[in-house]
């Protein structure tokens, strides 16, 4: 799972498969958590500024 967390006013949650590509939008402010979970429960695994993670679209 990963989520896009610290925003007001926003939530996003996604399952993601490993090997699996996901493109999205957000503030350079809010933070992405990934999520592992082998049960029913869930283990954050990492948290990333999304700031790090903008991709170049060649303009």
């Amino acid at each position: 799972m990963i989520r896009i967390v610290d925003l007001p006013s926003y939530y996003f949650e996604r399952a993601v498969f490993p090997g699996q590509r996901f493109l999205f939008e957000a503030l350079p402010s809010a933070e992405l958590e990934v999520h592992t979970s082998m049960t029913i429960d869930s283990l954050l695994a990492d948290k990333i500024s999304c700031l790090h993670l903008q991709v170049d679209n060649g303009n």
